[in-house]
């Protein structure tokens, strides 16, 4: 699957509840659904690389399409397809609408992989065993 496959599925998601999300925040949720599937099917959802970036990890292919918006709310999904298909966990942790704060505690733990790259002050790409490091996330959804 493509990371944008994957983010248009959940921006319409969230769309389809009438419920906001920014690039930051879908950032966070593409973060959360790759150790998932790595976690627990031992394979990425999505081959892209996740970089580490200042404020979270990021998907440089899904920022540079929705990063428009800065802050603001996404108000469409872009390149949506519908016919993609998308593991159930996906939706069930979209249906949860985690709060950007709560996105940010998820993603940005000390004992977390992200926080063990960016501290090196690099954008670098976070590794699939790095990422499985934060297989705790886990325990929150």
């Amino acid at each position: 699957m493509k990371a944008l496959d994957l983010a248009g599925h959940i921006v319409q998601r969230y769309l389809d509840y009438d419920a906001s999300l920014t690039n930051v925040e879908l950032q966070r949720l593409l973060y959360i659904c790759q150790v998932v599937s790595l976690v627990e099917d031992n394979k990425p959802l999505f081959e892209e690389p996740v970089l580490a970036r200042k404020f979270g990890p990021v998907v440089k292919s899904v920022y540079d399409v929705y990063h428009y918006n800065a802050g603001l709310d996404l108000v469409q999904a872009e390149d949506y397809n519908p016919f993609v298909p998308v593991p159930k966990f996906v939706d069930d942790l979209v249906d949860k609408m985690f709060t950007t704060k709560e996105l940010r505690i998820l993603t940005n733990r000390e004992s977390g992989a992200w926080y063990k790259t960016i501290t090196e002050g690099k954008s670098v790409i976070l590794r699939a065993d790095m990422i499985s490091l934060d297989k705790e996330i886990l325990e929150y959804l």
